[in-house]
């Protein structure tokens, strides 16, 4: 999931399976957690992370001359 991080700045190590990742934490800055991530549910419970909502696609309405369209 994508969040942008609102906290002070700050740096983590997470574990991630066999792997660590280094996560560098600025403010406004989008980062990426997996949704079950135990620290990423914790800086949200403190407020540090918002969830950031896919953007809605905007749809257009073309002229189709089959049915006459705008003139």
């Amino acid at each position: 999931m994508k969040y942008i991080y609102s906290g002070p700045p700050s740096g983590v190590s997470l574990n991630e399976g066999d792997t660590v990742r280094e996560v560098m934490l600025f403010p406004g800055q989008e980062v990426e957690f997996a949704p079950d991530n135990e620290y990423a549910m914790a800086l949200v419970a403190e407020g540090h992370l918002q969830e950031v909502k896919p953007a809605k696609r905007q749809t257009t309405v073309k002229d189709n001359p089959s049915t006459g369209g705008a003139q």
